[in-house]
């Protein structure tokens, strides 16, 4: 019983430092205090290095940890790697959320002639249609019926999309209800000599 009264206390001391962080970053954003670090880095490295970074959380849970497919060597991206942590982790974060025990979790990233894209999938319960519009929007938060499935304060998709925003890129989202979500990071390759 004391096991279970820590693991709670634990936990819920977590949610509390997730919404006041999240309230710190809001008042960086809004009060133009946000320090973005951009650097070019290859794709594959940043791939290796977020997947490296949340596979054990995500496998810890009990959640299969989808395996990326190989991204050539060489195309680059000029992001902030800290904030790029801060962004997938969020989205990883929202998919433990909200998929089933025994459900898949994962990142992969895609590489076209102009962009590279991070994506951070789940089979969740999805995100109704009429919500996806709203989804990025500051305290939005999703409702399913007269009760919510998570907790939040509604900030965390918001603040991802500013950081995506803040860092030169743009922030998607495919979603169908009882069959997950996929959350689609694009930003223009690097271009030495081009515009940062």
């Amino acid at each position: 019983k004391q096991r279970r009264w820590v693991t709670s206390i634990r936990e819920q001391g977590q949610v509390m430092l997730t919404m006041v962080t999240n309230l710190l970053e809001i008042t960086r954003l809004e009060g133009g205090n946000l320090t973005i670090s951009r650097a070019p880095v290859a794709v594959a490295e940043l791939t290796d290095e977020l997947c490296g970074m949340w596979r054990p959380a995500v496998e810890s849970r009990g959640f299969l940890f989808g395996a990326p497919p190989p991204v050539p060597p060489g195309p680059e991206v000029n992001v902030d790697r800290q904030r790029m942590q801060q962004v997938i982790g969020n989205l990883i974060g929202n998919a433990l959320k909200f998929t089933p025990a025994g459900g898949e979790i994962g990142i992969s990233t895609a590489v076209t002639a102009t962009s590279a894209i991070v994506t951070v999938h789940d089979t969740g319960r999805g995100i109704p249609a009429g919500a996806l519009p709203r989804l990025f929007d500051k305290f939005y938060q999703v409702e399913m019926g007269d009760t919510r499935i998570a907790g939040g304060v509604g900030l965390g998709l918001y603040i991802v999309h500013q950081l995506v925003l803040a860092q030169g890129g743009e922030l998607t989202v495919e979603s169908e209800e009882g069959r997950g979500s996929r959350f689609h990071v694009t930003f223009p390759l690097f271009q030495p000599g081009g515009v940062p």
